[in-house]
C-alpha cells in the first residue's frame, strides 16, 4: 500500500513540473528551436520532409506553414514557400543577416487578402534573362546617280532631288534587368537570414521568427524557429 502511495506521489510530482515548464498551445516561446528540411525536388521520395507546421511543431503533408526547395529559378535553388490553401493568407518577409541575440524590429505583415468566391490565387515567376544591347538603327542610303531615261539617252538634269528626311528612331522597348520576378509567396533562403512570418488561416493567426542556421545547396536547409508575440500595431487584426 506504501508502495502504490509513493507511485501516485511521483507520477503527481511529474505531472505537476510538466505544467510549470510546458508551453501552452499558441503562446510565444522563449527558445527557439531546430528543424531540418528537405527540398521537395531534390528528395521527391521523402516529400513530407519538405512542408513544416509551425501550429503542431512537425511535418505535415497537410495544412503545413513552411515548404522548402520547391523552385528552381536559374541557378538559386533555394527557396522558402508559404502555404497556398484556400483559406490560407499567410505571408512573410526576409529581415535581412541577424543573430537570435540581436536587437531588431519586427515589422508587420499584412496577409494575403480574403479570396472571393470561386477566386484563386495565381502565382507568378518570371526567370527571363536580362536583354542585349540594342543594334544601331540604319543609316539612309546615299541618292542614287542619274541613269539613262526610255530612250537611251543619258539625263542631263544637273540638279538631284532632295533627299528624304531619315526616319525617326525607334521606340526603345523596357530592358528586362535579369534579375527573377518572383511571387511573394516566395523567399529566398539565405544562411544567417532572419525571417519573420505571419501565419493566418481560418483558424490562426500568430507570428513566427526562423533563421537558416545551415544549408546544402537545393537539398536540404536547417532552420530555428520560435513563434513570438505579434508587433503591437497588428494586435487583432486579421
Amino acid at each position: 500500500m506504501k508502495r502504490a502511495c509513493l507511485l501516485v506521489l511521483l507520477v503527481g510530482l511529474s505531472l505537476q513540473a510538466y505544467a510549470q515548464t510546458a508551453t501552452p498551445q499558441g503562446a510565444p516561446e522563449s527558445e527557439p528551436k531546430r528543424v531540418t528540411i528537405y527540398s521537395s525536388l531534390k528528395h521527391p521520395e521523402n516529400r513530407p520532409l519538405s512542408s513544416f507546421s509551425f501550429k503542431t511543431g512537425r511535418f505535415e503533408g497537410y495544412g503545413w506553414d513552411l515548404n522548402y526547395g520547391s523552385l528552381y529559378v536559374g541557378e538559386d535553388h533555394d527557396w522558402f514557400q508559404v502555404g497556398l490553401g484556400k483559406e490560407v493568407r499567410s505571408a512573410f518577409r526576409d529581415l535581412g543577416a541577424h543573430e537570435w541575440d540581436d536587437s531588431f524590429s519586427v515589422p508587420v505583415v499584412e496577409p494575403f487578402p480574403v479570396l472571393k468566391p470561386g477566386e484563386q490565387r495565381h502565382v507568378t515567376v518570371d526567370a527571363s534573362g536580362a536583354d542585349g544591347e540594342d543594334g544601331a538603327d540604319g543609316a539612309p542610303g546615299a541618292p542614287g546617280a542619274d541613269g539613262a531615261n526610255g530612250t537611251g539617252v543619258e539625263s542631263v538634269m544637273t540638279t538631284r532631288p532632295v533627299p528624304e528626311p531619315p526616319p525617326p528612331p525607334r521606340p526603345r522597348r523596357p530592358k528586362r534587368d535579369g534579375v527573377p520576378k518572383v511571387d511573394p509567396v516566395f523567399a529566398k533562403a539565405v544562411v544567417g537570414h532572419m525571417y519573420v512570418m505571419r501565419v493566418v488561416d481560418e483558424d490562426d493567426d500568430f507570428y513566427v521568427l526562423f533563421r537558416v542556421e545551415s544549408q546544402v545547396r537545393g537539398d536540404n536547409c536547417t532552420i530555428t524557429w520560435k513563434r513570438i508575440p505579434p508587433p503591437a500595431e497588428s494586435a487583432g487584426r486579421k
